[in-house]
């Protein structure tokens, strides 16, 4: 499995065996093959889901994520939220009420 990285992070099987380490030297690298054993480890789905790794897993991805690596990043290198999701509502003044 191909991941892009933008962490440090350590993968553990479930016994808490390192199954593959990305350390601080590491990340120079934004792409890393991965085993997709690291899908059991909690972690995995943690950073997924806040952005801080993405993961190629079908071959339009892999191919999409090898020719720009950096697309939908925002500048503090989280992924950027999609533009059409509208932000929250701004709180209704109470002046307007009146």
């Amino acid at each position: 499995m191909i991941i892009i990285s933008r962490v440090a992070a350590q993968f553990k099987d479930k016994t808490g065996v390192p199954i593959y380490t990305i350390g601080p030297a590491d990340l120079n690298t934004i792409l890393y093959n991965v085993p997709d054993a690291i899908r059991a480890d909690p972690l995995y789905d943690l950073l997924v889901s806040d952005g801080s790794i993405e993961t190629a897993e079908t071959p339009v991805k892999k191919k999409a994520l090898e020719q720009d690596p950096t697309a939908g990043i925002a500048a503090d290198g989280k992924k950027e939220k999609p533009a059409d999701q509208d932000p929250a509502p701004a709180p209704k003044s109470k002046s307007a009420a009146k």
